[in-house]
């Protein structure tokens, strides 16, 4: 080729150094004149910049001997420019040509008439692109100017559209994918070290690298580093790596798994790699604790195969002249001692075997997989020792094998397994085989200390409020548990060990004078009001609550296997039943805030929102006036089969009865039912079906959400309520009302009544109850304590005697329930049928008076205060 402007060979006109035009005297100048760029924040020293300052200072010294004009042009030059600047200055010579040929002018009126916020203007976006040129890691440059990385992405973003030069818009489109990874690393890192900061493992694949852990540091690895170190956190690795393989002629092993730990257990912990990587690329990471501590097994004793004969004798012989002391502590501790040492000899533990040869190996495992992944452990093995290209191949080839070996085992097992089940296998068997397959475990819920602390400080606070009793019972004559009643208990109780691993099979065995001697313990406990500390070791396990979202999700796959299961048999259902119809959900949502409804078309993905000003109007008519407004939507389309799905099946139900005439409707029901007359008139088919909610099927749960939205920005409907809507206002309005004037009263007057009522019921207990005069007034009675005994009668001025005939003490409800002797029959006949203590007995009384008379028990509690009356009443006739 020949250029036309010096006639040489080799170049072309373009690049011919005799061509000066008014450009390239603009971008020579441009070259020359060097300004200070605009920080916010001066530069951190770097070892670059160092080394640039001593070869400044070098020049500086030379240039002082030729020209002093050329020194002050040295050291007017920024250092930062100086640390910055690329070794190539032929491709810097080109990007300055190419800064040079962009309007920064037009830039900076762009950024001035947006609208938006920018963090950087069109001359700090010049000299950002400047500095950032040929710069790896730009996260330090990008720091100074500004710390609003999402911002500056956003800037680049709406800048790109406008410059036409192909090399800088290109630039921009680079650094904007370095920000974005430099932004998404931050944020994340950030967020993953900060939601513990003692006794945590962290460990992923965050394919991030550093010198630290790897062969290399790249952008991702010294962000990782920084944060990790910035919230007091530790690396495990040691520099081995955790992941090979093969790239074009080459074998490359790197450390992408990185294992942090808090600072706290830093020197608790031991980091290998195995020798297996089970067919992946990435090896097995071992972390083993240095504690030398091991927590020993749980054992549990085998009941069914126990000798309650020879356990019994020898309880029996050893309660023989047993001292009866009054120390709680030593007679507990004497009493379990001989409880164990009586079950270590004759109640043996369920064997549980820690030898690794007893290890029983799937069903589908035989001795050719065992050799096959010998074989590939022994090829990882000589890899690792020798990374070769050949070694590597032959890891792999092994890996293949095993792999291929492994799942015909497993298809041929379950082969095998399903040819096992037929016909004639009973059904215990096949569910038995069921479970293993599923491989249950039952699992293991663990909780932290605080929650622990705070669950028992509410459960038993430290300190209560002392609530004086109306009674007159003389506690410094207490009475104590019977011997018959020990063995009532036992008889009824049964239930799992607890830390002291005694069951309640090994106390129901008892002679009869060990069991006096648990009966002395008792009664000692019940007049002291000393415990043994046993008893103040609890264990406390977290029973989840079903469809939560909390904090500490156990088992969270099989949580949701169900709702699965159902979403995927709810959708095949629709798919199936409604394939040539229009598919049409609405949905309504009623929160505090208020009402809304929407309704969203799958097949044009259109979705609608409306806002009900009314609150006044129920879920129903909510439910309903969405199926309307989709009735109406329906209306101004072209389509022929259309179906309504909705998750409320109570308006389905409304508008059914509303069809048939069978109860007079809502306006909106019979707005619905004309619209459906209308389109069956003009040969469209409609169809009404109900759907579960929240069961994850996406065009109900897309008008789900666009109700909730609706409350900000829906359109608003004015829906005049049917009259009944206001009723449950007008209630609730009431009952405050008769709320505040009850608390009002009951500060001076029924003190009794308010004691077993905080609040008033909104719906009278006995309203669903089929009862009868008798029983209700002694309930009435028995509740506000008018029951007519001779307290009652004395306070009303119709006796003279507050006292009990039989008894000599005063006679209120509490001493005819307790301790009148009048009614000892009565009361040793309740507690045999409800087996209730004595001690109970108070207990039950107010839980049963406080709960309406709906707690256990409480029919025989009435015929007992019945039953006790009559009895007093023949003792008073007996005894004129």
């Amino acid at each position: 080729m020949t250029c036309f402007i010096c006639k040489k060979d080799g170049h072309v006109a373009s690049k011919c150094p005799e061509n000066i035009n008014d450009t390239k005297v603009l971008n020579q100048k441009t070259l020359n004149t060097t300004e200070t760029p605009i920080f916010k924040r001066p530069h951190p020293p770097t070892e670059s910049s160092t080394t640039t300052d001593f070869m400044e200072s070098e020049t500086t010294k030379e240039n002082n001997e030729n020209s002093d004009e050329d020194s002050d042009d040295k050291s007017s030059q920024s250092s930062l420019d100086e640390a910055y600047k690329p070794k190539s200055g032929k491709k810097l010579k080109k990007t300055h040509n190419d800064l040079a040929l962009i309007d920064w002018d037009l830039v900076e009126n762009f950024t001035s008439i947006s609208g938006k916020t920018y963090p950087l203007s069109g001359k700090q976006v010049k000299e950002y692109l400047t500095h950032t040129y040929g710069i790896k890691d730009i996260s330090e440059i990008t720091y100074n100017y500004t710390e609003e990385i999402l911002s500056l992405i956003e800037m680049f973003n709406d800048l790109i559209p406008i410059i036409s030069h192909r090399s800088v818009k290109n630039r921009l489109s680079r650094i904007v994918g370095k920000l974005k990874l430099l932004s998404l690393s931050v944020e994340d890192y950030r967020e993953l070290f900060s939601y513990f900061s003692q006794k945590t493992l962290i460990l992923g694949d965050f394919n991030a690298h550093h010198t630290a852990w790897s062969y290399t540091t790249d952008t991702r690895g010294r962000l990782l580093s920084d944060t990790s170190i910035n919230h007091n956190y530790v690396f495990l690795n040691n520099g081995h790596f955790t992941r090979c393989a093969k790239f074009n002629d080459s074998t490359i092993c790197t450390s992408p798994d990185i294992s942090f730990c808090s600072a706290d257990l830093s020197l608790d912990f031991d980091w290998n790699i195995t020798n297996e990587s089970l067919g992946s690329d990435h090896l097995i990471i071992s972390i083993k604790t240095l504690d030398s501590t091991q927590n020993s097994p749980e054992l549990k004793r085998n009941i069914k195969q126990a000798n309650w004969v020879e356990y019994t004798k020898h309880i029996e012989s050893s309660c023989e002249g047993i001292d009866y002391g009054n120390d709680i502590q030593s007679n507990y501790d004497k009493f379990i001692r001989i409880i164990e040492e009586s079950a270590n000899k004759n109640i043996p533990y369920i064997k549980t075997s820690f030898n690794p040869n007893k290890f029983k190996p799937k069903p589908w495992w035989n001795p050719d997989l065992s050799k096959a992944v010998a074989e590939r452990r022994l090829s990882l093995k000589n890899f690792r020792k020798l990374r070769t290209v050949e070694n590597y191949l032959i890891y792999k080839e092994k890996v293949v094998i095993a792999r291929k070996l492994i799942r015909l085992a497993k298809r041929n097992s379950w082969q095998r397994f399903c040819d096992s089940i037929d016909c004639n296998m009973a059904s215990s068997e096949v569910w038995r085989k069921l479970r293993w397959l599923k491989g249950y475990r039952n699992p293991v819920n663990y909780l932290s200390e605080s929650t622990a602390v705070s669950f028992v400080t509410e459960l038993t606070p430290d300190s209560v409020s002392f609530q004086p009793l109306n009674s007159s019972i003389d506690n410094s004559n207490p009475l104590f548990f019977s011997f018959s009643e020990l063995n009532l208990i036992l008889k009824r109780v049964d239930t799992s060990a607890g830390l002291d691993s005694i069951t309640y099979s090994m106390i129901s065995h008892l002679p009869d004078n060990a069991k006096k001697y648990l009966l002395h313990i008792f009664n000692t406990i019940y007049r002291t009001g000393e415990i043994p500390y046993q008893w103040r070791r609890i264990k406390l396990i977290a029973i989840p609550k079903r469809d939560t979202e909390k904090v500490n999700t156990i088992n969270e796959s099989k949580a949701q296997l169900p709702i699965h299961d159902l979403k995927r048999l709810t959708e095949d259902m629709i798919d199936i039943q409604f394939s040539d119809y229009i598919k049409i959900y609405t949905d309504g949502s009623k929160t505090r805030d208020g009402s809304s409804c929407a309704f969203y078309d799958i097949a044009t993905d259109f979705g609608a929102k409306f806002l009900i000003e009314n609150s006044c109007i129920p879920i129903m008519g909510v439910e309903l006036i969405a199926i309307k407004e989709a009735m109406h939507y329906i209306e101004s389309t072209s389509y022929h089969k259309i179906v309504i799905l909705t998750d409320s099946k109570s308006s389905l139900q409304h508008l059914l009865r509303s069809a048939r005439g069978g109860c007079v409707g809502r306006n909106e029901a019979y707005l619905v039912i004309k619209c459906i007359y209308r389109l069956i008139r003009n040969g469209v088919e409609v169809r009404l079906q109900w759907i579960p909610s929240h069961v994850g099927v996406r065009g109900n749960e897309v008008a789900d959400s666009l109700a909730s939205k609706a409350l900000r920005n829906g359109i608003p409907l004015d829906i005049t309520p049917h009259y009944t809507d206001y009723f449950p206002k007008i209630k609730n309005e009431n009952y405050l009302k008769f709320k505040s004037y009850f608390s009002e009263c009951s500060q001076n007057r029924g003190l009794w009544y308010r004691s077993i009522v905080d609040e008033p019921p909104r719906i009278p207990w006995f309203a669903s109850r089929n009862l009868n005069r008798k029983y209700l007034t002694i309930c009435f009675r028995t509740r506000t304590y008018h029951i007519p005994l001779n307290k009652f009668n004395f306070t009303m001025k119709k006796r003279d005697d507050p006292n009990c005939k039989r008894c000599e003490r005063e006679e209120d409800l509490l001493h005819l329930v307790l301790e009148c002797k009048i009614n000892e029959q009565s009361r040793l006949d309740f507690l045999n049928e409800t087996r209730c203590s004595r001690g109970e007995l108070l207990f039950s009384l107010h839980q049963i008076l406080s709960s309406n008379f709906t707690a256990e028990h409480s029919g025989r509690f009435v015929s007992f205060i019945i039953d006790s009356l009559n009895r007093r009443s023949e003792y008073y006739k007996n005894a004129h």
